[in-house]
């Protein structure tokens, strides 16, 4: 190939590629980069809820009060639980009336999720009590 053509070809490449940018074409959308991991510490939030996360993310001493009947109940999880890769985490209480708290931390200071209860100590209630939770970072 001579010279001649490939400035031509090189040149007419360029043009295509300006007229598609500078024509309205579309620029690509970067992806944004996946929140860090949370941050090891104490968390709180509502509806009275908190915990303690490890740094090598484990979750212990798990409270949360939760409405229930004409009151409210505070649950204690005594198993750890822990955070996958993905930011999740989940716990199945192991009764007969499937239980369950889990959570997705959506940025490194900030968790959300979702909780079902049906027994409070001796009390127990169909269809129990569900509803979403949320916390935030407090301190180291």
């Amino acid at each position: 190939m001579n010279c001649q053509k490939l400035r031509q070809q090189t040149i007419a490449l360029g043009l295509t590629l300006f007229l598609l940018v500078g024509c309205g074409a579309p620029a690509p959308t970067p992806t944004p980069p996946p929140p860090g991991p949370p941050k090891a510490g104490h968390w709180e939030g509502q509806p009275s809820v908190s915990f303690d996360l490890t740094a090598d993310g484990k979750i212990h001493n798990f409270v949360i009060v939760i409405p229930f009947q004409d009151g409210s109940c505070t649950k204690e999880l005594v198993q750890e639980m822990i955070v996958g890769v993905d930011g999740t985490f989940a716990a199945e209480i192991v009764t007969v009336t499937e239980e369950h708290i889990d959570g997705k931390f959506d940025s490194a200071t900030t968790v959300v999720g979702t909780f079902l209860f049906k027994l409070c100590e001796d009390v127990f209630a169909v269809p129990g009590s569900e509803g979403d939770w949320s916390a935030e970072w407090v301190q180291p």
